[in-house]
């Protein structure tokens, strides 16, 4: 699902079920070397998990060039959230927070996955582009549950 929340904002939001504890998920989600074994769309994340920090991550969405960025890293919540933001030039330009949630279920875990897009380059931002990257997401959704679930 994304949303063209107008004023140059746009968001995305997804999520899946895994048959997994928070506790499982997040072990997985932040075992930032093993990332390149499951993980096609960002198959590579490095350094500490230190709210504050800049991380190094490596995109590899399908059908662009890969790109890198260094995101900093402004909530890390053992078993709850991981979420990082990110800026090109200035925040006016263009900013991104990007996060997933994690959030226990009778049957496991619920991990809600979204970015959030402002600045004017967002603007730019349109209904195909916002498609794709929740499509983009669904399947980042899909390699994190299956590798969960094969490593439980």
């Amino acid at each position: 699902m994304y949303d063209d929340g107008g004023g140059g904002m746009k968001r995305i939001d997804s999520e899946i079920e895994i048959s997994a504890s928070p506790e499982q998920v997040w072990s997985v989600l932040v075992d930032f070397p093993k990332w390149r074994q499951w993980n096609r769309v960002m198959p590579a994340l490095k350094g500490e998990l230190v709210e504050g920090d800049r991380v190094e991550l490596e995109l590899a969405v399908p059908g662009r060039r890969t790109s890198r960025r260094k995101p900093r890293l402004v909530r890390v919540a053992d078993n709850r959230e991981l979420r990082w933001y990110d800026q090109v030039l200035a925040r006016k330009v263009f900013a991104s927070e990007h996060w997933f949630t994690l959030e226990p279920t009778p049957d496991g875990c619920r991990v809600r996955h979204g970015e959030r897009f402002a600045g004017w380059l967002a603007l730019f931002m349109g209904k195909k582009t916002l498609e794709k990257t929740a499509q983009v997401f669904a399947l980042m959704n899909r390699d994190l549950k299956q590798r969960v679930e094969d490593v439980t």
